[in-house]
């Protein structure tokens, strides 16, 4: 398949190994990789750091929201 075929057909991405891409279209898929390509930036300002990540309240009601 041709890159021209891809953009101007309607693919479906399959299931990636963490099985976050299923069934997205080509365009979702898209979105998404520039939004993470534009937050890139910030997230290499944090290399080498430590974070702390807090949470609590209803986040820690449902524990099967960090599986």
């Amino acid at each position: 398949m041709l890159y021209e075929d891809v953009l101007s057909s309607d693919v479906n991405i399959k299931t990636l190994k963490d099985g976050y891409t299923e069934g997205i279209s080509l365009e979702e898929a898209i979105r998404k990789s520039k939004v993470l390509i534009e937050a890139l930036p910030y997230f290499r300002s944090f290399k080498d750091k430590v974070v702390v990540i807090k949470f609590g309240g209803s986040a820690m009601v449902n524990i099967k929201t960090f599986q």
